[in-house]
């Protein structure tokens, strides 16, 4: 059985009447397909949400998303542009403040955020994921990666090629079976 917890955030609701989906985006459309693909997720999941039956309440960050909903005539309840490159930590917290109280109190059932997800240098990934109701309160346990052994240094006695440096001539630690590397 399961370990249940009274902390309100983890209380999954038994039917789910209103959602808010967040979707972030940029304020400058110079990004390629960065903003595109978030909307494609953004409008995926709109049309999964109204397909249940869900209410949705958009909220939208970014002048980029602001227009293509506007575009679809779809109302946001609220929009927001003055985040930049680096938000603050006070300027997110009045938002994760609002989404907490509305989440506690009733008001929404559940609440997704549609983003870029950063995977590495080459590689992001448009996501939509659900931030209320937490899925867990204990933290992800990775495997840990298995490590290459380094195989053992090959060593030759002597160079069976004409050597064009010293770097190509041999890998032998004595210096003599290359006496004549420039």
């Amino acid at each position: 059985m399961p370990p249940t917890s009274s902390t309100p955030l983890l209380q999954k609701r038994d039917e789910v009447k209103n959602s808010l989906l967040l979707v972030i985006t940029s304020n400058r459309g110079l990004c390629g397909g960065y903003n595109a693909s978030i909307l494609r997720e953004a409008m995926q999941a709109s049309r999964r949400i109204k397909d249940a039956g869900v209410g949705l309440n958009l909220e939208l960050s970014g002048k980029r998303g602001i227009a293509f909903f506007r575009f679809h005539r779809l109302e946001a309840a609220a929009t927001y542009t003055h985040f930049e490159e680096k938000p603050s930590f006070d300027e997110v917290e009045v938002l994760a403040n609002k989404y907490l109280s509305a989440y506690i109190s009733g008001k929404v059932d559940r609440v997704e955020v549609a983003y870029m997800k950063f995977v590495n240098a080459s590689k992001q990934t448009a996501v939509v994921e659900t931030l209320l109701p937490l899925t867990s309160a204990e933290p992800e346990i990775r495997k840990p990666r298995t490590q290459v052994q380094p195989t053992a240094p090959v060593e030759y006695d002597t160079c069976r090629m004409q050597p064009t440096s010293w770097k190509s001539c041999c890998r032998s630690p004595s210096k003599s079976a290359c006496s004549s590397a420039s």
